[in-house]
């Protein structure tokens, strides 16, 4: 039996039939143990619905667990992604997936459940070929040609016989019943689903695949991947950009990873893996897979150095706190070295460490103060800091102005700042404001008049710290100690005050005091609300250097008869703890950043990035270090 049948076979005994009281029914298939994707319109978009769910014979209960938005009546086609997730309880084996899509004319096979020739509905094959893209709206679809795709099909997997991975969910015919294929919802578009949900099914696919799934082996014996004369030099040179990792190889790498917890640095992991010349990523980083397929599609190692894939899995194993999956990554890289002729480089490697905690990055530093004669106006003052021994005034008021016409002005003057330091993308840029303005949207601004689409914060690390009122000799004592013990720690112990937190102020300055190791506060809202403004003023009175929160304020305890659990603001913080998981406090301001660009490619969901705010105080205090350098006349 060639290759080719042998997908075919297995592609097949993945699909199933759904089926329920006044649905449409269709087709679907099993993407990770005991989960099924199918259409929305197959199901109906109905999220909690109880479906049939017909496999090999068999009939079993699932559950549609996620959906896609319904069709309104308005709507001959189903909005974008017309994809819906269905549990059913049985240990299913799944289909090889792939975000790519596939080259023009390639050939393609589609399978699903029909009533086409006789009253029975029966899993019909279709031969097809890819015509290319097709972009409706913002949406791209995959036109896909050939054979009928009668009623029945839709939900079934399209697989991509050259690279012999499923690369598409088929949505329509063209028109109902007609032949000559229709279209189909790429793989990628999986990333529409609850970032959770994603995970869930990346992990249990890559689990799967690597422990007893056929699909690998039978990849690694395709010559049309990549050409079996390639030599190994080609492969790591960097003008040839060939795929570096064979597909066993990448699913034993995948499925160690699946066993990591959330990291929330995977962009600076990817960065340290690829170097100073780290290629632009063309998707976001959603967990540690993506970092192995970037690494593997777009990276390439300088010549004479470690491919970057290598180093992904050397200092990963080097971070790694569970000994079973260091071991592993390990091996796995000494193995994948050995095959690359590599393994002198590996040998050699040493990995980078993460950003040093000590290095105080380049930062716009940015000072908005109420007039000492009309607590009305503000004094705007901008410095340029490259280290404390190399700083400069940038700006500074003579007069006070009223506060909208100094922020306005402070949006004038950021981008020259920011081009004199002349830093990239790692400039910070922190803001000292009073108390009360700790909340405004910062990150949000837009500074670049014909760049309307660039919002501040997604461009460069953004920060706030509180102008002090409480600039004792204390109170910067005890800040000193706490963001010390903090660089000493491989991640940043959070500790979080919840909406229905009963401790008042004395309790909770009380409780900064018993420990420098409540250093870093997590706020369910914005601090101007009873609560979190009641912890934050005890917290900075106590020297505290850290904080995060929520700009916007707990909707569901907003509501009278509140009754969601979680809240939102449980659900923040609970999101957010998972992505810091891991980030040590020089890292914060980086991880931040890639969190509100992340939040910002999510429209309509709700995202722990989205409104996120970073109080972060590492001590530098320009005007007080110009006071000192002045000189005084004799």
């Amino acid at each position: 039996m060639s290759i080719a049948a042998d997908l075919k076979e297995h592609l097949q005994g993945c699909v199933v039939r759904l089926s329920g009281t006044g649905l449409r029914g269709g087709s679907g298939f099993f993407v990770a143990p005991g989960y099924v994707l199918t259409c929305a319109h197959v199901v109906d978009g109905q999220v909690g619905r109880q479906v049939a769910v017909t496999w090999n014979g068999d009939d079993h209960s699932g559950s549609v667990v996620w959906s896609g938005p319904r069709a309104d009546r308005t709507q001959q086609v189903w909005p974008h992604p017309d994809l819906a997730v269905v549990q059913v309880p049985v240990d299913s084996p799944c289909v090889w997936l792939d975000e790519n899509v596939p080259d023009y004319d390639a050939d393609l096979f589609a399978s699903g459940h029909a009533r086409l020739y006789g009253p029975r509905e029966e899993r019909r094959p279709a031969a097809l070929t890819s015509p290319g893209l097709i972009e409706l709206g913002d949406v791209s679809l995959l036109r896909i040609s050939g054979d009928e795709l009668p009623d029945g099909m839709s939900g079934g997997p399209v697989l991509d016989l050259t690279t012999g991975a499923v690369c598409g969910v088929v949505k329509t015919a063209r028109a109902r019943n007609a032949p000559h294929g229709g279209v189909a919802v790429p793989v990628r578009a999986l990333r529409e689903l609850p970032p959770d949900l994603l995970r869930e099914l990346w992990r249990g696919h890559d689990r799967y695949h690597a422990s007893s799934g056929p699909w690998p082996g039978l990849l690694d014996r395709m010559s049309d991947r990549r050409s079996n004369g390639l030599a190994l030099e080609e492969i790591v040179d960097p003008k040839k950009l060939q795929p570096v990792l064979r597909p066993t190889e990448i699913s034993e790498l995948r499925s160690l990873l699946a066993d990591l917890p959330v990291a929330g640095d995977l962009n600076e992991v990817y960065r340290l893996a690829c170097g100073p010349a780290a290629p632009r990523l063309e998707r976001p980083l959603l967990d540690w897979r993506d970092v192995v397929g970037a690494l593997d599609d777009i990276a390439a190692a300088a010549r004479g150095a470690l491919h970057p894939l290598l180093a992904f899995a050397e200092l990963t194993a080097r971070r790694c706190h569970q000994p079973d999956v260091a071991g592993g990554l390990d091996g796995w890289a000494r193995r994948v070295a050995t095959r690359l002729g590599q393994r002198a480089e590996l040998g050699q490697y040493d990995p980078p460490d993460r950003v040093v905690p000590h290095e105080k990055p380049m930062a716009v530093i940015a000072k908005v103060e109420a007039s000492a004669h009309d607590q009305d106006r503000y004094l705007l003052t901008i410095w340029l800091y490259r280290r404390d021994e190399d700083f400069e005034v940038f700006f500074a008021d003579e007069d006070p102005r009223p506060l909208p016409d100094a922020l306005a002005g402070l949006k004038n003057l950021l981008p020259g700042a920011l081009n004199l330091l002349d830093g990239g993308p790692d400039v910070l840029v922190e803001f000292v404001l009073p108390r009360q303005l700790l909340n405004e949207p910062v990150d949000e601004w837009q500074i670049w008049p014909t760049r309307r689409f660039a919002r501040l914060g997604r461009r460069h690390p953004v920060v706030v710290r509180a102008l002090s009122e409480d600039d004792d000799p204390y109170s910067r004592k005890r800040g000193e100690e706490r963001w010390q013990w903090l660089t000493t720690q491989d991640t940043v112990p959070w500790n979080w005050i919840h909406c229905e937190d009963k401790r008042d102020q004395e309790i909770l300055y009380a409780w900064f005091e018993e420990s420098t190791g409540h250093a870093a506060l997590g706020l369910p809202g914005p601090p101007e609300t009873d609560l979190p403004h009641e912890a934050l003023v005890a917290g900075l009175f106590a020297g505290l250097r850290v904080a995060v929160w929520r700009r916007t304020r707990c909707e569901d305890h907003d509501l009278a008869d509140f009754s969601t659990q979680p809240c939102a603001g449980d659900r923040f913080r609970d999101e957010l703890s998972g992505k810091l998981l891991g980030v040590n406090v020089a890292q914060l301001p980086r991880v931040v950043k890639d969190l509100r660009n992340a939040a910002a490619q999510q429209v309509g969901t709700e995202h722990c990035g989205r409104d996120v705010v970073l109080l972060w105080d590492l001590g530098r205090r320009p005007e007080a270090m110009y006071l000192q350098s002045l000189v005084p006349l004799a």
